[in-house]
């Protein structure tokens, strides 16, 4: 299992969040791999969705030295990690490579589908902070 930890993409360390992976770790019988990535503004997105397709690429690769079954690599993280998540989901998809994660699991993602509307739908900020 692949943890990214939040704070919103801005803040936040792995070592603020080792306790969370270590309950995963215990509790799931799993391998934890406790990830950090690039933040912003230092790194403008998309950088920290790079990173993590970076990180499944070396679990992957490295499966055999870490004992993990790279057939069951799960992805997963809280907040802006949730965000980092999707995102990665979406990276790998779009390498042709979303086979290489079983299963991916956002928890609180900071995402939406405002961008993705077109014109004629495509909602306003005035409208979204009425809903």
């Amino acid at each position: 299992m692949i943890y990214f930890h939040g704070g919103g993409t801005i803040a936040g360390t792995p070592a603020q969040h080792s306790p969370i992976c270590n309950r995963y770790a215990v509790d799931c019988d799993a391998t934890i791999i406790n990830f950090g990535y690039r933040l912003a503004p230092e790194h403008k997105a998309p950088a920290a969705l790079y990173d993590a397709y970076s990180c499944v690429k070396w679990a992957v690769d490295n499966a055999q030295k870490l004992g993990i079954d790279p057939a069951h690599i799960c992805i997963f993280g809280e907040s802006g990690g949730g965000y980092v998540t999707e995102g990665c989901a979406v990276v790998l998809a779009d390498h042709d490579e979303g086979h290489l994660v079983k299963f991916h699991m956002p928890m609180l993602p900071s995402v939406n589908d405002m961008y993705f509307k077109d014109e004629k739908t495509m909602a306003t900020y005035s409208e979204v902070e009425k809903a």
